[in-house]
Order: structure tokens, then C-alpha cells, then sequence
């Protein structure tokens, strides 16, 4: 394509989103961008593999199907990068053998989208928030508050679990 990696800069790091779907890495990268990370998103393989020879990526998130490669490839050419890189793969595909490949490559988790993610672009445009939703990435027992500070009713069940 041309593009060339910029040198590299010493930060803290970056959560990469590799996705072929612009919405989905978008939100994604939303929800990061809120919490105070940095993020770089891409629908490209190969713009990633640049970007990770420019940048401390502190974590992958990579879509099986990208526009230029399968997800696995990039996964494995971000782990040769560097070895110690946490992937997260998503996928709107459920079949078993998929995965299985998927987890040959070191990933630290696989996140299937939500099956109404895959009903197509009328769904989307609808207003369907469930394509790619942050929430894969909450911590299982994370509680949440109300604007007063107090956990609300559904969640008392989890804080006193802890």
C-alpha cells in the first residue's frame, strides 16, 4: 500500500483493534478510548503488522476475517513481534474447527459476537448495539454503580459474592 511505519515511540502502550467491520472496531475502540487507552484500529493485516512495529501494543483484538488476511495470520505475525502479546479474537463464525485453529496461535481469549451481530447491515442500521459490545470485554464479577456511587439492585448479588 505504501504506507511506510513511523519510528517507533516509547509510551505505555496501545490496544490495537484489527477488524474488517468499521462499526464494530469502532465501537470497540470507543469504549478503550473512554476508559483512557490509546487505540489504533484497522480493517487491514498489514497496516497492524506496521503499527506494531511502530508502537508498544499493549493488547490485539483481531477479527478472524479481515480485509487482507485471516485474523490467525495476523495474530501469529503480532506474536513474532512480540511473544508476550495479548490476543483477544472475535468472531461472528461458531464453528468449533475455526476456533480450534484460532487457539493454536497463543490467544488469551475468543470471544464469539453475538449471533444478532451476524444478521447483516439492516440490523446494524436499525440500531442493534450488540455487534461487538464492549461488555466481552468486562470483568466477569466487575459491579456496576449508579450515579450516586451505590450499587444497584441487580448487582448487590454479585458484591456479596466477593
Amino acid at each position: 500500500m505504501g504506507r511506510q511505519a513511523p519510528e517507533r515511540q516509547p509510551d505505555s502502550g496501545w490496544i490495537l483493534v484489527a477488524d474488517a467491520d468499521r462499526l464494530s472496531a469502532r465501537r470497540l475502540a470507543n469504549h478503550f478510548t473512554r476508559q483512557g487507552f490509546r487505540t489504533y484500529q484497522t480493517p487491514l493485516g498489514e497496516e497492524a503488522v506496521l503499527v506494531a512495529n511502530s508502537r508498544r501494543i499493549s493488547l490485539a483484538i483481531i477479527d478472524v476475517a479481515l480485509n487482507d488476511m485471516p485474523g490467525t495470520a495476523l495474530a501469529a505475525r503480532l506474536k513474532a513481534i512480540e511473544p508476550a502479546l495479548p490476543v483477544v479474537m472475535t468472531t461472528n463464525d461458531h464453528r468449533p474447527e475455526l476456533e480450534a485453529e484460532a487457539r493454536k496461535v497463543g490467544l488469551l481469549f475468543y470471544a464469539h459476537k453475538p449471533r444478532s451481530a451476524a444478521r447483516g447491515p439492516a440490523r446494524r442500521a436499525a440500531g442493534s448495539r450488540a455487534c461487538c459490545s464492549p461488555m466481552f470485554f468486562r470483568r466477569p464479577n466487575a459491579s456496576r454503580r449508579s450515579r450516586n456511587g451505590s450499587l444497584r439492585d441487580d448487582d448487590q448479588g454479585l458484591a456479596g459474592r466477593r
